[in-house]
């Protein structure tokens, strides 16, 4: 199948991009490397997330998709959340087929991953140095002078592929983002408010049979009973951990540790470290204040996008 038989210019409805949650831009390297960048719209922070890799086959790019996508596309509480793949236009066949691979294969019924292609040059690095230039200084502008903060530029400057990804995404992030919300309001300022630079081999790559047998989350439970002909007993890692949290951006968070377990021990350490001291305040003299704490942030509505507006007015 030709290249661009297997992708679209653009997706059918441009008003779809509304509702998209993650983007992802991938380009192929030379000698089997691979840049990979990636912003979820919906984090409030919205980190542009980059990455250089050794991947010849493009599987990093699946996998991270299925951290990231493949168990909401399951069926969740909330509606599905949308994805988008975005590829220069001289790609290799095989990041094609990848990038336009559905997140379920479970039939022959499934659509394939929404995916699009920009220019190769959009992906250049001529253009990529001065497009995040911009984006930092714009950034470090608006944030206040107590939080300074290192510019991640410098370890991007050399990397060709990092720079092409991150390029690539913001591109496309400044071309359609009238579409992807703006005017409608879903955040305030830029599309992306920082850059880091992750790795894949950062979390633990779950796949879907293992979620499911794990039973971390109810709707992936109910799909093991219900292909075993036994009854649903409605419990999940995800059910009950889920009533403790009491902030929207708080579930987020904890539904994305469950999709991505760390394997960095460090980080590991400091969550059960906080969560020890939790413990120890609910049995303690402050038991009653903490749970009143709970009670009142239960009342707020998603705190750090609150927090960036009034930045952005201050």
């Amino acid at each position: 199948m030709a290249m661009e038989d297997a992708v679209m210019e653009e997706p059918e409805d441009p008003a779809s991009f509304a509702d998209l949650s993650v983007i992802f831009a991938v380009c192929a390297g030379k000698a089997g490397r691979c840049g990979i960048a990636y912003v979820d719209l919906e984090d409030a922070e919205r980190v542009l997330c980059v990455a250089d890799v050794m991947d010849p086959d493009f599987t990093q790019l699946e996998r991270l998709k299925q951290q990231i996508l493949g168990q909401r596309h399951l069926g969740a509480v909330s509606a599905p959340r949308q994805g988008l793949c975005v590829l220069p236009s001289r790609s290799p066949a095989e990041l094609v087929e990848t990038a336009a691979r559905p997140l379920t294969q479970d039939d022959d019924g499934n659509e394939p991953f929404p995916t699009t292609l920009l220019k190769a040059g959009d992906f250049a690095v001529e253009g990529a140095k001065p497009r995040l230039a911009q984006l930092w200084a714009k950034l470090d502008q608006d944030l206040p002078c107590t939080t300074p903060r290192s510019s991640p530029l410098a370890a991007l400057d050399g990397n060709e592929q990092l720079l092409r990804a991150a390029g690539g995404l913001l591109r496309f992030l400044e071309q359609n983002a009238t579409l992807l919300g703006d005017l409608q309001g879903r955040w305030q300022g830029p599309c992306v408010q920082d850059i880091r630079i992750f790795s894949p081999d950062d979390a633990v790559f779950v796949d879907t049979q293992t979620m499911i047998a794990l039973q971390i989350f109810q709707e992936q439970h109910n799909l093991l009973m219900r292909a075993s002909n036994r009854p649903s007993e409605g419990l999940s890692l995800w059910s009950l951990l889920e009533p403790l949290v009491a902030s929207p951006s708080g579930a987020k968070q904890l539904r994305r540790w469950l999709q991505q377990p760390s394997r960095q021990v460090e980080l590991l350490q400091q969550r059960h470290s906080a969560v020890e001291q939790l413990i120890s305040l609910l049995q303690g003299a402050g038991a009653e204040l903490v749970r009143q704490l709970h009670r009142e942030l239960r009342m707020m509505q998603d705190l750090p996008r609150l927090l960036a507006r009034m930045l952005q007015f201050r």
